[in-house]
C-alpha cells in the first residue's frame, strides 16, 4: 500500500478514535446528571409485567455478539484485501505478473545482485492473437495464451522473471553466463512451446526472440529497448542490443539467425 493512503488511514482513524471518545465522555455526562440507570430500574419496577428488566442484559450480550461479528467482517475484509491486491499485481488469465509488477520485481532484484553477468530478456509473441480471436473465438485465444504461459512459467527458477508484457507479447527477464546459455534456454523453450501448440487447428503464429542486454544498460534503458523491439520487431532498436530469433513459424522450428546490426 502507498505510504501517502496508508498515512491518511491512520489519521482518519485516529480522528474517528478521538470523536468516539468524545461522543461517551458526553452522554457519560448527561447520563450522570439524570440518573439514566436508575430511573430505568424504578421505571422496569413500576411496569414489572413488561418483563424490561429481564431486557437489559440482552443488550450485554448484544454487545458481545457485534464484537464478535465485527471482528468476522475485518477479517473478510483483509482477505478481500489481499485478493484484490493479488489481481492488480498478477494477470487473472496467464497468472502472470503485469507490467507494473514485473518493473517492480525486477527492479528490487537489480539491487540485490551484484551485476556480473549480462542482461538477457526473451520475448514470446503470438502474433496473430487477434485472428485466431476473431476466426476462432476468444475462448480459443484464451486457451492459447494460458497454455503458453504454464510452459513459459515452469521453464523458470523462483528468481527469474516474467511477464505479460501486452494482450500478445510475454516477456521473461533471466541473466545467463554466456550467449550460449541463453541461447540453449531459448531453443529449449521453444521446443516446449512447439510441443504444445503442434497441431493445433488455430495456426498459432508463435515468434520467440533473445534480445542480449549490454551490461551497462540500466533498468530504463532496457525495458525500453524491448518494447521498441516489441513494437515494432523487423527494426534493431539499437546497435548494441543483439537480437537472435529462432526462424518464425507456426510451430517454431529451431534454425537459429542472428540479425546483424546494419
Amino acid at each position: 500500500m502507498d505510504a501517502a493512503i496508508r498515512q491518511q488511514l491512520k489519521q482518519k482513524a485516529k480522528i474517528e478514535l478521538a470523536l468516539i471518545i468524545s461522543v461517551n465522555v458526553f452522554l457519560f455526562s448527561l447520563f450522570s446528571e439524570a440518573d439514566l440507570l436508575e430511573s430505568i430500574y424504578q421505571f422496569s419496577r413500576v411496569h414489572e409485567t413488561w418483563e424490561l428488566d429481564e431486557i437489559v442484559p440482552i443488550f450485554f450480550s448484544l454487545t458481545i455478539c457485534l464484537a464478535i461479528y465485527s471482528y468476522r467482517r475485518q477479517k473478510d475484509m483483509a482477505i478481500l484485501y489481499a485478493e484484490a491486491n493479488r489481481l492488480s499485481k498478477v494477470d487473472p488469465l496467464t497468472d502472470l505478473p503485469h507490467r507494473q509488477e514485473f518493473i517492480h520485481q525486477i527492479s528490487e532484484q537489480s539491487k540485490k545482485d551484484s551485476g556480473d553477468l549480462p542482461f538477457f530478456a526473451i520475448t514470446v509473441s503470438l502474433n496473430n492473437l487477434k485472428t485466431i480471436n476473431d476466426q476462432h473465438g476468444f475462448l480459443r485465444g484464451d486457451k492459447l495464451l494460458v497454455n503458453i504461459s504454464k510452459v513459459v512459467k515452469n521453464s523458470l527458477n523462483s528468481i527469474e522473471y516474467c511477464t505479460r508484457w501486452s494482450s500478445r507479447d510475454i516477456i521473461v527477464f533471466k541473466r545467463f553466463d554466456s550467449e550460449g546459455s541463453a541461447m540453449e534456454f531459448t531453443e529449449q523453450l521453444q521446443r516446449k512451446l512447439r510441443q504444445v501448440l503442434s497441431g493445433n487447428h488455430a495456426r498459432p503464429d508463435l515468434r520467440v526472440s533473445l534480445l542480449i542486454l549490454p551490461k551497462e544498460c540500466g533498468l530504463i534503458k532496457m525495458l525500453q529497448y524491448i518494447s521498441d523491439f516489441l513494437s515494432s520487431p523487423q527494426q534493431k532498436p539499437d546497435q548494441q542490443v543483439k537480437i537472435i530469433t529462432p526462424s518464425a513459424s507456426s510451430y517454431g522450428a529451431i534454425e537459429a539467425k542472428e540479425k546483424k546490426s546494419v
